[in-house]
């Protein structure tokens, strides 16, 4: 209870995450895992060991690019893009080496969301 004599609660539910990279990345409180042969989020007790993803990979299906933004720029670069998908990643260390043209783009944190963006 706080000060106000009320409680907060935090209800939530795995099966509506729809990837494996939001899934892995939930607060460890959800209790949520990706389990690969149901290719779902599910309560970690409601999955075999063998069969959640461990160390936070997600590799299957791998990433998924829906949407780059903006589309046009300047032949000299220098324009910043934003990728939106899927199973882009967990952390935002775990991305390297994203090229447009064969040139590496400077990654920037500002504006990641975990797996989408």
């Amino acid at each position: 209870l706080n000060p106000n004599n009320t409680v907060q609660l935090v209800v939530y539910s795995c099966q509506k995450v729809q990837d494996c990279s939001t899934c892995k990345g939930l607060d460890s409180t959800f209790q949520c895992t990706w389990c690969l042969s149901r290719r779902e989020c599910s309560l970690t007790n409601r999955c075999s060991l063998s069969d959640q993803v461990q160390e936070d990979k997600c590799s299957e299906p791998g990433p998924v690019i829906n949407k780059i933004y903006p589309l046009v720029g300047p032949v000299q670069g220098g324009t910043l893009l934003t990728l939106e998908g899927v199973d882009l990643s967990i952390k935002f260390s775990d991305i390297r080496n994203i090229t447009v043209g064969g040139i590496i783009c400077e990654l920037q944190e500002t504006g990641y969301k975990v797996s989408t963006r």
